[in-house]
């Protein structure tokens, strides 16, 4: 009874995909829903205050701009070797133990597959990268403008008075 290494590591990803896609999803909400709180009080503050809301919105947008290179750089690298692979123009890494012998198909073929899986390991990690970076970013944001938003009220209860 061997354990199938290929089919955990394979659902290990699909679980990764789909815990990745859903905390994008639900970051996004969030987003959506900070920018509709910066809109709402910016009738709110005075003119003095803009200038925050601005450096705010500004920071949302860097979110967003981050989230949509999470996934535009992956499928822009996978597209090129994709075609770079149909062309027959993918540098594959053949490792010193086949060179040794003579140059097979199937040696070609596993090279490869192996080259493949490296150079989709490397995209992983520039993806995983700019998802840290999106929710660090997203968890600043927020905190700032819980922070604004309390400033705010300690402000009106100085008018108030």
């Amino acid at each position: 009874m061997g354990v199938n290494k290929r089919a955990i590591i394979e659902d290990q990803y699909k679980r990764l995909q789909e815990a990745s896609s859903s905390c994008s999803t639900n970051c996004r909400y969030i987003t959506f829903a900070l920018l509709a709180v910066i809109w709402g009080l910016y009738g709110k503050v005075e003119a003095s205050m803009y200038s925050k809301l601005y450096v705010l919105l500004g920071l949302l947008i860097i979110y967003l701009i981050i989230d949509t290179l999470q996934y535009l750089i992956p499928t822009i690298l996978h597209r090129s070797d994709l075609i770079k692979l149909r062309e027959g123009g993918f540098r594959v890494n053949i490792p010193d133990e086949f060179n040794k012998g003579v140059f097979t198909k199937e040696i070609s073929d596993e090279a490869t597959r192996k080259t493949l899986i490296s150079r989709s390991n490397q995209i992983s990690k520039i993806t995983y990268f700019l998802f840290i970076a999106k929710i660090i970013s997203l968890l600043i944001v927020s905190i700032l403008i819980i922070l604004f938003i309390i400033n705010m009220g300690i402000n009106i209860q100085q008018y108030v008075k």
